[in-house]
């Protein structure tokens, strides 16, 4: 049997290629892939390349990736829409994931990270009855 990490409902994360902040992050076990806030995004055709241009976390927070997909993501209403797919590493604590996030707007959502099954898969347990246990306590 492998050892799995027990995550809580929430952790704090850190990505660290958008931001040095911790961001609040739900782990959502009904979720298949993980998804990140971003407001707005462009392609670029440079040299004869595609790159993506996206606004994660903030508006101000552009970051560029040379490396992406699109993605068919079917909501929980289940209407499917296209997404941009990146790679991000995800520190927990002591731990760091690199992890496929696709960009969408979470702005009406309490958490701008979701973390998904594929995520968790063969990583980590989740105890929904608490949060912030590879984390540490919620900053005030």
């Amino acid at each position: 049997m492998v050892n799995k990490l027990i995550i809580g409902g929430r952790e704090r994360v850190k990505l660290d290629q958008v931001s040095k902040a911790k961001i609040l992050a739900r782990i959502d076990t009904g979720a298949k892939s993980s998804s990140v806030h971003c407001e707005r995004y462009w392609v670029e055709n440079k040299r004869g390349k595609h790159v993506l241009h996206a606004a994660i976390l903030n508006k101000n927070n552009v970051c560029t990736f040379n490396e992406f997909k699109i993605k068919n993501v079917k909501s929980s209403n289940g209407i499917s829409e296209k997404r941009y797919l990146v790679k991000l590493e995800v520190s927990i604590g002591t731990h760091v994931v690199e992890a496929e996030f696709t960009l969408s707007n979470r702005k009406k959502m309490k958490n701008p990270v979701l973390l998904g099954r594929k995520f968790l898969r063969g990583r980590f347990l989740v105890d929904v009855t608490r949060n912030f246990i590879l984390s540490g306590r919620k900053p005030k």
